[in-house]
């Protein structure tokens, strides 16, 4: 993986992460299985068993609504 020189740009767009950086995070999410891309739904994804223990074990609760 090659380095940058400048840390990518992100920004945040009703409180979800945006920009450069926030696209690479949700593509290399999906490159690990943690989400998946609804078949019949192709702009709609979904998390994935793997995804859900992943995140639990990082200490992100995925069942906590935005304040």
């Amino acid at each position: 993986m090659g380095r940058q020189t400048a840390p990518l740009k992100a920004k945040s767009c009703y409180e979800h992460l945006g920009g450069t950086l926030g696209g690479r995070f949700f593509n290399r999410l999906i490159e690990l299985g943690w989400f998946e891309q609804d078949k019949e739904h192709p702009r709609e994804y979904f998390i994935t068993q793997l995804g859900l223990e992943e995140l639990i074990r990082l200490g992100v609760d995925p069942f906590e609504r935005s304040k």
